[in-house]
């Protein structure tokens, strides 16, 4: 069948020729090719997005201003009963300190054990702060620093005792200054 067809086609070529497009077609076609297209743009349109990105922007500005300036941040010592308890909780750690370096010059091992613990806890201690600076200011992490403070007076305290009864075992006189303490 298709070689009828395309016997058929052949045959009658130039009858279906004859519908050509007119020369008026082909000059619109052609003028429509050579005309340059013409880009409007939408100046109201193009407004309101810019004044949206400069609204979003300023919106932006603001509460980053408002809420995360360093002037906002939150330090320990704003809070004034964590200042104190720091304060106070320091003091006696340092107390404490001092009387474990006069009695520690003899038991240099056990020093570093100590030291060890301390600055473990020191680092503990000062993730809690970063905690209560990132506006996490509430009672469980100051008192987990009251209670980083205590397990450190307490270390020292054990140490002392443990000195002090390993010093009377060994027969020797204690001083009148030293005190002992209880666990």
């Amino acid at each position: 069948m298709n070689d009828k067809l395309e016997t058929y086609i052949a045959d009658n070529r130039e009858d279906f020729d004859i519908l050509e497009p007119s020369d008026a077609i082909w000059n619109k076609i052609d003028a429509k090719l050579n005309k340059k297209n013409v880009i409007r743009i939408n100046w109201r349109k193009v407004m309101a997005q810019a004044a949206a990105v400069i609204i979003i922007f300023s919106i932006s500005w603001v509460v980053q201003r408002q809420y995360f300036s360093p002037e906002k941040t939150l330090q320990v010592e704003q809070i004034p009963a964590v200042a104190e308890v720091e304060t106070f909780y320091q003091t006696e750690f340092e107390n404490k300190l001092q009387e474990v370096k006069k009695v520690m010059v003899s038991y240099p091992e056990i020093e570093t054990g100590m030291n060890r613990d301390l600055a473990d806890l020191d680092s503990t201690y000062v993730s809690l702060k970063e905690d209560l600076k990132d506006g996490m200011a509430n009672e469980e992490i100051v008192a987990a620093m009251i209670q980083n403070y205590k397990l450190k007076i307490q270390i020292l305290e054990d140490l002392l005792y443990k000195i002090q009864k390993n010093y009377t075992k060994k027969g020797k006189k204690q001083s009148n200054d030293k005190k002992h303490y209880k666990l």
